[in-house]
């Protein structure tokens, strides 16, 4: 494709010619590595040949050496260019995006110019709202382009290699961090923008507030203080009806609340307004201290009449709260019904719910208890603050109301410890049955291991141990299995027992769990000592025949090499043997020898463990092992001349066939090539 005359392909065929020339590059120098390990490693043994053979022998591999090296100097050039495509490919696609972010951030630009105007305070809030929502959709296009920017950037970081990509990368880089600085710079003008409009929204609608109080403490003044005629007869207070006077002290409790909310918010958003919004939100804190001093005045005013209602207003509640206590405690008679029949460990079902109810009911009445005893307190301690008679007729009603409140106490209290003593028998009973059940499992997995942990363990033979061992893996999976329901069930009534009373129980219960699992454990320990003894059996006579059929198999090949009696007799100390028969023998041996030495590993690993009568056995087929590679040596010794020739010549031939290869390869990278030579880089 390259070699088209186009060395800047289009996108995706750009991607996919580059990729295969990569790819051919890839195999054609795993080819070389692997051609140039094999003639260094074939032109260090030849070295070591018989003069004759070694001069030969390296003559036609050091041929076969100069081919690859031209081959690898092709190879080489095509790589570089292939790196020089690539960078091409690599700068096209971060330009690209540069760009487009570049476009997205004019956009921003442009959208958040009013926050940079010298006319900024003076803009009304509709357009600064209509400003900003472009400019927040502005931004966050901008945003995801720069990420775009930003992870393209990164990838083909790690594409580009050398000093040219870094430099080529380091020029857009700088306009990547152009692009950052006017988003942070457009990101601060918006933020400016939405604290002004905030502000704005914030005078509006605390003065809003601030004047409903303002028009309602009016009303209020009008009503509580002497008007002109009544003040020139003299009349110092006005007549104001307990209703009235108590609604006017709740609308005082809410004012001051409101108004210090407002106060707050007020000078938080004016610490950071511009100077003429400031003035204002300052002029309307002023207002909002002001209107709290009238709440104050005012309450001062109507002091006594306002403290007789709200005391006459607490004791009504106080009535009602407790009230409420006798109501729930009407639930709970009926939540607790069920364990009124004379059974205390209701069904699984029935029981569970039945203590879901009894539970809730007493959350609920706890709830109404705690709420009331906190107001009961308040409203105690406030009626201390009062005149003497009030304070004394008040925290006489009030506690009244006290000590029925304590009585209703008692009887939740006393309901709620029967309901854990109920859930506690529940709870048991479920771990006990739980605990019953993997007990049963754990007998039949020790009768089914019992012949693991008998004297006559040793001379048992593979079949009863393997069926005695399928037995066991079965039952112990089912006993792990129980064991495993126990502890699940176990955990989970922890989490629901509470107080010393349940822990001491699921103690008991905790001795027979840890029972089980000592005996799982036991027989697991029991089985696996009878798996390594099947498992040692089984290398005995695995190892055995791979042993007999090398020893059968060197005792022809040493039938071939060495010469017979009557040969001896007439004094001829070597066999003849055709090179077809010593190349098989020296393949043969080298794959005897890789077995053997895994025989005797596998041997050895097993005899560490085995019982003594079998570790007797394996220790003799080890040493049987260890003569086998022994004759191999000795063997490879009388054929060694013969061997490294044949071999030798072996090895010029698979040397051609992967330089053979190298250039088959080679065709490949030319294919590969094709699109860049088009004439477009």
């Amino acid at each position: 494709p390259f070699l088209k005359g186009i060395e800047v392909l289009p996108g995706e065929e750009s991607a996919k010619a580059i990729t295969e020339c990569e790819e051919a590059s890839q195999k054609s120098q795993a080819a070389v590595n692997a051609a140039t390990t094999f003639l260094r490693t074939k032109l260090a043994e030849a070295k070591r040949l018989v003069p004759d053979l070694a001069a030969s022998v390296t003559e036609e591999l050091t041929a076969h050496q100069a081919r690859l090296e031209a081959a690898a100097k092709k190879l080489a050039d095509f790589k570089k260019e292939t790196m020089e495509r690539k960078m091409a490919a690599i700068m096209a696609e971060v330009v690209d995006a540069v760009s487009a972010c570049e476009k997205k951030m004019e956009v921003l630009t442009k959208a958040a110019e009013v926050f940079s105007s010298d006319s900024l305070e003076s803009t009304s809030s509709e357009t600064l709202k209509e400003a900003l929502e472009k400019t927040t959709a502005a931004e966050k296009e901008a945003s995801a382009a720069m990420l775009e920017v930003r992870k393209c950037f990164a990838s083909k970081q790690k594409e580009a290699k050398g000093p040219d990509a870094v430099q080529a990368l380091g020029k857009v880089q700088g306009r990547i961090n152009a692009c950052q600085q006017e988003l942070m710079k457009q990101k601060k003008a918006a933020a400016s923008g939405d604290k002004l409009i905030k502000g704005k929204e914030i005078l509006t609608e605390e003065d809003a507030k601030i004047k409903k109080i303002e028009d309602e403490l009016e009303v209020a003044e009008k009503k509580v203080k002497p008007g002109e005629e009544e003040a020139a007869l003299g009349i110092e207070e006005a007549k104001v009806s307990d209703e009235e006077v108590e609604a006017m002290a709740t609308a005082f409790v809410e004012g001051q609340k409101t108004l210090r909310d407002s106060t707050r918010a007020i000078e938080a958003n004016a610490a950071s307004a511009p100077p003429s919004l400031k003035a204002l939100l300052q002029k309307l804190s002023e207002r909002s201290k002001a209107a709290l001093a009238k709440i104050t005045e005012l309450m001062a005013v109507t002091k006594d009449q306002r403290e007789r209602v709200m005391s006459e207003a607490s004791v009504r509640e106080a009535k009602g709260k407790v009230d409420e206590i006798d109501k729930c405690l009407e639930k709970v008679n009926d939540a607790e019904l069920p364990f009124l029949k004379g059974i205390e460990v209701l069904p699984g079902e029935e029981s569970a719910k039945a203590i879901t109810e009894c539970e809730e009911a007493s959350q609920k009445s706890q709830a109404a208890v705690n709420a009331a005893t906190t107001f009961l307190r308040t409203k105690l301690a406030e009626a201390k603050r009062l005149v003497p008679d009030l304070a004394a007729s008040v925290t006489e009603e009030l506690t009244a109301h006290q000590a029925r409140l304590e009585a209703a106490a008692k009887k939740l209290a006393d309901f709620k410890k029967e309901t854990m003593e109920r859930k506690m028998a529940a709870i048991m009973a479920e771990v006990v049955d739980a605990v019953s059940a993997c007990e049963k499992k754990m007998e039949v997995l020790t009768k089914a291991a019992e012949v693991f942990s008998s004297d006559s363990l040793e001379s048992t033979s593979s079949e009863t141990l393997k069926e005695a061992l399928e037995k066991t893996t079965a039952a112990e999976k089912e006993a792990s299995a129980a064991m495993l329901e126990v502890r699940k069930c176990f955990a989970s009534k922890q989490k629901e027992a509470k107080g010393p009373d349940a822990v001491q129980a699921l103690g008991k219960v905790q001795g027979r769990i840890n029972a089980c699992q000592q005996e799982l454990m036991k027989q697991k320990k029991a089985a696996a000592s009878g798996d390594k003894l099947i498992k040692g059996k089984e290398i005995l006579t695995e190892e055995d025949a791979k042993i007999k059929k090398i020893e059968d198999e060197l005792e022809v090949a040493e039938k071939k090499v060495k010469p017979g009696e009557e040969e001896a007799a007439l004094g001829i100390e070597e066999a003849k043997v055709s090179d077809e028969e010593v190349e098989a023998m020296a393949t043969a041996f080298v794959e005897g020898q890789k077995t053997l030495r895994d025989s005797t590993r596998a041997i050895e690993a097993n005899a560490a463990s085995a019982p003594p009568s079998l570790k007797a056995l394996l220790q003799k087929l080890s040493e049987r092992s260890k003569a086998a590679l022994a004759k191999i040596t000795e063997l490879m010794a009388v054929t060694k001349d013969q061997r490294e020739r044949v071999m030798s010549e072996a090895s010029v031939r698979e040397a051609k066939g992967k330089v053979d290869e190298i250039d088959k390869c080679l065709e490949k990278v030319n294919d590969a090539e094709l699109p860049f030579l088009k004439g477009i880089e």
